[in-house]
């Protein structure tokens, strides 16, 4: 088994952990017990991802048909595990079940390459229900440093299964290492990861200031010190009391605006960073517990620029899943309109050219049937 099979292997079984707020005891119990026969179906379904021959091999067939079955059923269940959880737990719980559904279609229905394909996007998943909510786990995972490349490698493996204190040991070592400390994009990429455990898993401002200030004791790299600067520029306009919607919405606006406009698309100032890194968190923080109808359109609006800010997260597109769930489910909202206009505005900006507009039949069916239903709720 190659280290990246068995990297994905490790990381699947994180996929489902939920954030299980309003679940009673027994429920409690039943959801661990899922999602436990769930990863072990996904462990032993992984490694066929990588696996051309034995994955379209006629004496394997039955056993893959037989856990895919079972993970669908699994997940057809969601409405008893889940209580009333967030919009956006709920939007991430509907994604992998399309994606397990899909899975298994194209494998009953011979097309095997996509079906494959399908099953190593899986550990894509584990970030985006990761980020949504600050669970931390001493669990260490069944590799260890010598099967790993480099120190950030490894990191990697134990931030997907969320072992961020170890973790970010990983991250610190890598950082030390000379070729690397020359290296914009290696360094950059391991500051990020360390930025997001602290400010997006532990919402710890100072830690972050802490973090970025010993690191620049010895640095020497100008353009990584200049962004490094932006970051603590960054940090220091946080305000750290704000916790309310009206405080996390007046941030916002101050930062990014709610403008139509491209700009989040494809332009970051390096200070807006920590900024949209820190929101998101609170954001998803705030989605946990009841919100008014207005005021919860609107978060999912401002989660959806933050998602293009920090970016690309194709091919699931959780921007456009916020947007959609904010005009679908809060049509008569203020923030419904500016969801559609955004939604409208993305479309025009990813499927546009000097040719003009080329959006797919699907994506432009999903928008009309997003403004009739924000039209007819007049």
């Amino acid at each position: 088994m190659t280290i990246k099979l068995r990297h994905l292997l490790a990381a699947s079984a994180s996929v489902f952990a939920f954030n299980i707020t309003s679940a009673t005891a027994s429920t409690d119990k039943e959801i661990q017990a899922t999602m436990r026969d769930a990863s072990e179906s996904l462990s032993v379904l992984i490694p066929y991802a990588y696996d051309d021959a034995r994955f379209t091999a006629t004496n394997e067939q039955p056993r893959i048909r037989q856990h895919l079955a079972k993970l669908n059923t699994l997940f057809a269940k969601k409405t008893e595990l889940l209580g009333d959880d967030s919009d956006t737990t709920w939007i991430t719980l509907n994604v992998i079940q399309q994606h397990l559904a899909d899975t298994s279609k194209f494998y009953q229905a011979g097309y095997y390459a996509t079906s494959q394909y399908l099953l190593t996007n899986i550990p894509a998943l584990c970030t985006t229900c990761h980020i949504q909510d600050s669970a931390h786990s001493a669990i260490q995972g069944i590799l260890k440093r010598n099967q790993f490349a480099n120190d950030f490698s490894y990191g990697e493996y134990l931030f997907t299964i969320r072992n961020y204190k170890k973790s970010k040991q990983f991250f610190k070592s890598y950082l030390t290492d000379p070729d690397v400390q020359q290296s914009k994009l290696r360094s950059l990429k391991s500051l990020e990861r360390l930025l997001t455990i602290e400010l997006g898993v532990n919402q710890s401002i100072s830690n972050a200031r802490k973090l970025l200030s010993d690191y620049q004791q010895n640095l020497q790299h100008l353009e990584i010190k200049e962004v490094t600067n932006d970051w603590l520029s960054g940090l220091n306009a946080i305000n750290t009391e704000a916790n309310t919607y009206s405080d996390l919405e007046k941030m916002f606006n101050e930062w990014f605006s709610k403008s139509p406009s491209h700009s989040h698309e494809f332009i970051l100032h390096e200070s807006k960073r920590p900024k949209a890194i820190w929101l998101r968190s609170k954001f998803f923080d705030l989605l946990k517990t009841p919100q008014h109808a207005e005021d919860t359109a609107d978060t999912l609006y401002m989660l959806a620029v933050l998602s293009r800010i920090l970016g690309p997260d194709e091919p699931y597109s959780f921007a456009n899943l916020y947007l959609k769930q904010c005009v679908t489910q809060y049509p008569t909202t203020r923030s419904a309109r500016h969801c559609l206009q955004e939604y409208k505005n993305h479309l025009s900006f990813y499927y546009g050219g000097s040719a003009g507009e080329s959006v797919p039949d699907d994506l432009v069916k999903e928008y009309q049937k997003m403004k009739k239903s924000l039209e007819s709720s007049k």
